[in-house]
């Protein structure tokens, strides 16, 4: 671009920094004067607003524009400025004002043990900084009553990713299963079996029966103790043979014995 105009009747006009030489001609075009003009740049204004926050800059015409600050913003990122940056500063006072984009932030929820109807053991809620956090329904698990989160849910998402653990309660109506078998004189058993219901997760013992009249009781095959599971799946089993189990009778060919 040119650095200074000269109109017919001398007059100078500056359009850029710089250094230009000037000469006035005689009608013969000789050389009749000569200058070196010397154009300065001028200074302007820079307003910057980050989230209303003022701070100014002084740039001058036509340099390369740089902000002098780095916009930040709790729970935002920062995606540019208004109106958009030109590449040097013009020839005046401007002001920009910063543009954000909201953060999203995880809040992973975990069943610590128990499940969502999917099967799933976690689910992750992504929420907008700011915003209310809308959990996802309570999880289940077998023999547990749902005791709430670890930590208390706070009413607006922060600008960071939280996580909750589900907390649980041990039911005292969660069944297992008693299987008593009963000898026959055959040496097979006869079973009969009883639901209990006791306390998730802690340990039922059942007593050994007493001996009875031609019966006593089989330790080896018996299962009397055992942690009560959520799901219902503890069996214990008490075995009880017969003291004196009638053999089968073997018959003796006695002719070919004295064969």
């Amino acid at each position: 671009p040119t650095i200074a105009t000269v109109n017919s009747h001398g007059k100078v006009s500056a359009k850029k920094p710089g250094q230009v030489e000037i000469y006035a001609l005689n009608s013969d075009e000789s050389v009749l004067a000569y200058c070196l003009l010397t154009v300065k740049p001028r200074l302007f204004c820079i307003t910057w607003n980050v989230d209303n926050k003022l701070s100014t800059q002084l740039v001058y015409e036509y340099a390369e524009l740089k902000p002098n600050i780095t916009p930040e913003k709790t729970g935002y990122t920062f995606i540019g400025w208004e109106p958009e940056l030109p590449e040097t500063m013009p020839s005046e006072n401007i002001s920009f004002t910063a543009k954000w984009e909201v953060n999203k932030y995880s809040s992973q929820f975990n069943a610590s043990g128990g499940f969502w109807e999917n099967g799933y053991a976690t689910k992750t809620v992504k929420t907008d900084y700011g915003k209310k956090i809308i959990a996802p329904e309570n999880p289940s698990r077998n023999g547990y009553d749902f005791a709430g989160w670890d930590v208390e849910i706070p009413s607006a998402m922060p600008a960071k990713n939280l996580a909750f653990n589900a907390t649980w309660v041990p039911r005292n109506d969660t069944k297992y299963t008693v299987n008593t078998y009963v000898m026959n004189p055959d040496s097979s058993y006869e079973y009969s079996s009883e639901t209990k219901y006791g306390t998730t997760d802690q340990t039922v013992a059942l007593k050994a029966p007493d001996k009875q009249n031609g019966f006593i009781f089989n330790e080896s095959k018996s299962v009397l103790s055992g942690n009560i599971a959520g799901d219902g799946t503890l069996v214990l089993s008490v075995y009880i043979d017969r003291e004196n189990v009638l053999s089968t009778p073997r018959f003796i060919d006695r002719k070919k014995q004295h064969q």
